[in-house]
């Protein structure tokens, strides 16, 4: 990972400090699961849940982003999924649409960041 990377990760709201704690301090070893990133599909498949409104499949789609964006440390996606995980246990539906919009756009930009290294 660069230098350019790293910053624009952390401008992002990625606590790098705590995140690389979990890969041992290792900065290649972090940006090669941030690439796997890349290919998780637990976001497309909440999604496609959510068009289906099948709550139980979405429940468990966002419970799968929010575990992966927790452990790589993309606190602003992950903390709007956790949100929407509580919403999805009490079927709380009125704020999902807001939820998504705001998923998406945070989802859009660390794609967007990684794609670009």
């Amino acid at each position: 990972m660069d230098a350019k990377m790293k910053k624009e990760l952390i401008t992002y709201g990625i606590n790098m400090e705590d995140t690389l704690k979990r890969f041992m301090g290792n900065e290649e070893l972090y940006g090669k699961f941030l690439e796997k990133f890349l290919h998780d599909d637990s976001y497309n498949q909440l999604k496609i849940s959510l068009q289906e409104q099948d709550l139980g499949e979405a429940y468990k789609n966002a419970h799968m982003l929010k575990g992966v964006t927790a452990n790589l440390g993309i606190d602003p996606l992950s903390k709007v999924v956790a949100i929407l995980v509580e919403d999805l246990i009490v079927a709380k539906v009125d704020r999902i649409e807001k939820l998504m919009k705001d998923i998406d756009k945070k989802y859009v930009d660390i794609i967007n960041i990684i794609e670009k290294y």
